[in-house]
């Protein structure tokens, strides 16, 4: 893996100053973003009543765009933050797919040791 240099650049904008920070992954997700927020303003109502409603408030068109990335960027990291958490629970039938394939491997490794009957993979 590459390792590039991090650039910080200092924007103000309506009085307000922050840091960007310019990689390629950030500039490949701010591009999926982009995408994603386009895409939206023309197929989902609610999506183009946001940036509406955003540019009513005052803001300018690219100010409601970045409002509405950063909407888009909160709901991906929190569907992925649940997905992750989901993927750790273990329901009865993760329990016993694993118990199989723990019985398979250790019936593979040493078959003359165990007594027990062979393990299908069908139930």
């Amino acid at each position: 893996m590459r390792v590039t240099r991090v650039l910080a650049e200092e924007r103000e904008t309506a009085g307000a100053s922050f840091k960007l920070f310019a990689t390629p992954v950030n500039r490949r997700i701010n591009s999926m973003l982009y995408i994603a927020s386009v895409t939206q303003q023309r197929f989902n109502s609610d999506a183009g009543t946001y940036l509406d409603r955003k540019i009513g408030e005052g803001r300018t068109h690219r100010a409601a765009r970045r409002a509405h990335k950063r909407h888009l960027a909160s709901r991906v990291i929190r569907r992925m933050w649940n997905d992750e958490e989901r993927s750790h629970v273990d329901t009865w039938h993760v329990r016993a797919r694993k118990r199989r394939r723990a019985l398979a491997r250790s019936a593979l490794q040493a078959p003359w040791a165990t007594a027990t009957a062979p393990v299908s993979d069908w139930g």
